[in-house]
């Protein structure tokens, strides 16, 4: 599967990973400010070019991107930043920078950590989060096209109300209602 997904990213430009730099989700810690402000380095709160960060990982939790979507879209310019290092590989925020890229959003807010994403990394590791996760498939010009698709059938319960009215002793009304 990782032999796969390295060859597909390799054929798709739109979506650039770092070749040298990986990380699995659970290797990456997940800062804020307040962790950054209690730590040895030095950060600069700004905004930055999307088309500028450089995502190194490719798990994700299922539904946090459409959850940070609508939080972006309800917050607009006071969503929670990304964390980037100072050559903007992203060390925290892969869901977010995922919805500020499918917005269409020009700048992100990040906090720019005056250190190499290694140091970063090796110094947070008690943040790590091992939450259950999935490889991000990459489907080329219609990647995200489908995010979710859901069937619901309407045939069986309607045959069970209209069994149930013709089991019934007297007159009787019966609505069933969809999952």
């Amino acid at each position: 599967m990782k032999k796969f997904l390295t060859m597909a990213l390799l054929l798709v430009p739109t979506i650039v990973f770092a070749q040298d730099k990986y990380y699995d989700r659970n290797q990456l810690p997940q800062l804020s400010q307040e962790i950054l402000e209690q730590s040895q380095f030095e950060f600069t709160a700004t905004e930055v070019p999307v088309s500028k960060l450089i995502p190194v990982q490719t798990q994700r939790v299922q539904n946090l991107k459409k959850e940070e979507k609508r939080l972006i879209k309800a917050q607009q310019n006071t969503y929670r930043p990304l964390v980037i290092d100072q050559q903007y590989y992203i060390i925290d925020g892969h869901h977010r920078y995922d919805a500020l890229t499918e917005l269409s959003i020009a700048n992100a807010r990040v906090l720019l950590v005056d250190a190499p994403i290694e140091e970063v990394v090796e110094a947070f590791k008690q943040y790590r989060d091992n939450t259950p996760t999935y490889e991000k498939v990459v489907l080329g010009p219609f990647e995200g096209a489908v995010e979710e698709v859901v069937v619901v059938g309407t045939r069986a319960t309607l045959m069970r109300a209209v069994d149930k009215q013709m089991m019934a002793d007297g007159i009787l009304s019966v609505v069933d209602s969809d999952a």
